[in-house]
């Protein structure tokens, strides 16, 4: 005998009816995938940026070199120290500063330290500041020889 049967008996309820949210697991994937892509960019752009600082280090290590004459660990270690403060070209432009004097590295800190402190971070505040420097001296030597024509 066959018992008649209105369909109810083998469905579940998840309780007076709630409906599952649909959840498209394809959206989950495109954000990691997003994520992934960021964190990748992120990782190129730290090696770019320590294959620069690399090379900024060994280009600062030969002009050391070459500019002072000099294979001082020490000093080549704390000139190398300044691409933390001030960009590669104004360090070197201090090197060659320092070279066309017949100075030592002391004569290079001394010009570098001050860069820092005056905040001269780039090549056009240096020679900007070098020309402001040279007119005061004109200025001021003007005005010591007018007082001593007075004499």
């Amino acid at each position: 005998m066959k018992i008649k049967t209105n369909g109810f008996e083998n469905k579940k309820t998840n309780g007076f009816n709630k409906t599952k949210p649909n959840v498209n697991v394809n959206d989950n994937e495109n954000v990691n995938e997003n994520v992934n892509d960021n964190d990748n960019e992120n990782v190129n752009d730290n090696d770019n940026a320590s294959a620069l600082y690399d090379a900024d280090v060994e280009k600062v290590d030969n002009l050391f070199i070459e500019t002072l004459g000099s294979t001082n660990t020490n000093n080549i270690k704390e000139c190398i120290s300044y691409l933390d403060k001030l960009p590669i070209e104004v360090i070197e432009y201090a090197l060659k500063k320092t070279a066309r004097k017949g100075a030592k590295w002391d004569y290079a800190m001394t010009i570098l330290d001050s860069y820092v402190d005056k905040k001269l971070d780039t090549l056009e505040k240096v020679q900007a500041d070098e020309i402001e420097f040279k007119n005061k001296t004109i200025k001021k030597e003007k005005e010591d020889f007018s007082k001593l024509e007075d004499f």
